[in-house]
């Protein structure tokens, strides 16, 4: 019965069909009398001819014609309504200020050089006279000062890659110490430098300045390593001489060689030294204690001198002698200490000196 009524049901859509293709075929060929028989005559009602559309009978057409737009093929104008002339113009301009700043840099970096090798040949042509290691145009006094410096910071770099080999730590210590110690320390090891030596005129009332380090005789074995270390007994005994009879046929080298036995880690060398080797010489040397009437007592004009031991850190790490030679009129005291230029060279307050004594002798010439 099911398969009755689907016939049946199809058997009337194909006779609607039929109906309706017959209905199309019948108007066509009216239409198609119609236009042969009045070709002037305009027909506004005709029905959409899709048999003739190449896109109806594909499937694509909708019955729409649209226009498709490309928008890669737009075109974009960089200067926007700008006319041809007016651009070609701007961009004219454009280049001649490129150029423009072009040349500018270009001069520039030529004036530069040119000003820069001028200037190197000028310099180069000038030498510093007394240091070619300072600039020429430097003052005589400032080019000194750089050449301390400078000779200071050879030396010190030269013993500090060597200090291991320094059988006495205390000659590295005494290098930066003092100054002027350093080419005399770099010359222990070091054989292509001579440590410089004073030249010494022995005047009597002039006190010469002296110190353990010198070329003379720094170098010289004496107590527990030289008389750079150890000496300063013996080159203020020199001093000493010097200055009160004006004697210098013996030096801190041959006092070295009297004063071995009285070698000691103190104060360098003992006190009996002085006392034994005083009358020989034409001197008298007395102790007293420490105290600052017997300092003033001790360096009365030219014709006494003090020899002082100073302690432990007063004017180095060690002890050792020094001479005191005069008290001035401000009530400062001259000190010669044969250990260190900066001592020898500093202003000393009598109660400030007094408190770092720690033996005292009053040496003069005999009558």
């Amino acid at each position: 019965m099911a398969f009755l009524q689907g016939s049946r049901t199809r058997g009337i859509g194909s006779s609607r069909r039929g109906k309706m293709l017959s209905r199309t075929s019948a108007t066509s060929h009216s239409d198609r009398g119609n236009k042969i028989s009045e070709p002037g005559k305009r027909q506004r009602f005709s029905p959409y001819k899709s048999h003739r559309n190449y896109r109806t009978i594909r499937g694509t057409d909708a019955g729409l014609t649209l226009r498709h737009f490309d928008r890669s093929r737009r075109k974009y104008r960089l200067f926007g309504k700008l006319s041809d002339d007016a651009v070609a113009y701007l961009l004219m301009g454009i280049s001649g200020v490129i150029c423009v700043v072009l040349l500018l840099c270009l001069a520039n970096c030529v004036s530069g050089c040119i000003h820069g090798c001028t200037r190197q040949d000028t310099t180069s042509s000038q030498t510093n006279e007394l240091d070619s290691r300072v600039e020429a145009q430097t003052s005589q006094n400032l080019t000194r000062q750089f050449t301390d410096v400078l000779n200071y910071a050879d030396n010190i770099t030269w013993i500090a890659a060597h200090a291991h080999s320094y059988s006495d730590e205390r000659l590295p210590e005494l290098a930066l110490r003092e100054q002027e110690a350093a080419p005399f320390v770099r010359s222990i090891l070091d054989s292509n430098i001579t440590a410089p030596a004073s030249d010494i005129s022995p005047e009597q009332g002039s006190m010469p300045t002296c110190y353990t380090w010198d070329g003379l005789w720094g170098s010289t074995s004496y107590g527990q390593g030289t008389i750079a270390t150890d000496g300063s007994g013996l080159v203020s005994w020199y001093m000493i001489r010097a200055m009160l009879l004006g004697d210098g046929s013996q030096t801190p080298v041959d006092f070295a060689e009297q004063a071995h036995e009285y070698a000691d880690d103190t104060c360098g060398t003992r006190g009996e030294f002085f006392t034994q080797h005083a009358k020989e010489a034409g001197l008298s040397i007395k102790e007293y204690s420490v105290s600052l009437d017997n300092l003033k007592l001790s360096c009365d004009g030219d014709k006494k001198l003090a020899l002082v031991c100073l302690k432990e850190g007063a004017t180095s790490p060690y002890q050792h002698w020094a001479v005191v030679a005069r008290v001035n009129k401000n009530s400062t005291v001259s000190l010669y200490d044969p250990a260190s230029k900066k001592a020898t060279d500093a202003t000393w307050e009598q109660n400030q000196l007094v408190d770092k004594i720690s033996k005292l002798y009053t040496v003069s010439a005999l009558s």
